[in-house]
């Protein structure tokens, strides 16, 4: 497995934990994008670099980037936003031809730990 963390300031590959020389972490955990790349070979971890190298120019070339930043920056989208005036409070759509999901943000309704436990409880039921 090779993991990259890259800042959501400018797609680049920076540190995420604290320096010595600066008094708060350079990204939020909020803000953090990373590159997962997989490989049953574990003596790959040159070409996976490479590999997350060419991606990376690409993204940067075709404009994706910019992209991927802004929707860091705003987060998931409340339910009002994707269905304004629905009962809904929350979902999860899984798109299986894709192998991805999405959901809302859980606030307001689900905005702390507790609200967000029992759902996950009443939702697995």
């Amino acid at each position: 497995m090779y993991v990259s963390f890259l800042g959501a300031s400018n797609g680049r590959e920076e540190l995420t934990g604290e320096d010595e020389n600066l008094a708060e972490p350079l990204t939020s955990r909020e803000d953090e994008i990373a590159i997962l790349l997989l490989s049953a070979d574990k003596e790959s971890f040159f070409e996976l670099k490479s590999m997350r190298d060419e991606v990376l120019a690409q993204l940067h070339k075709n404009g994706s980037m910019k992209v991927i930043e802004t929707a860091v920056k705003h987060g998931r989208p409340k339910v009002v936003d994707i269905v304004p005036g629905s009962p809904i409070r929350h979902f999860i759509y899984k798109s299986r031809a894709n192998v991805q999901f999405i959901m809302p943000s859980f606030s307001p309704e689900f905005a702390c730990i507790l609200a967000r436990r029992r759902y996950f409880v009443l939702d697995c039921l």
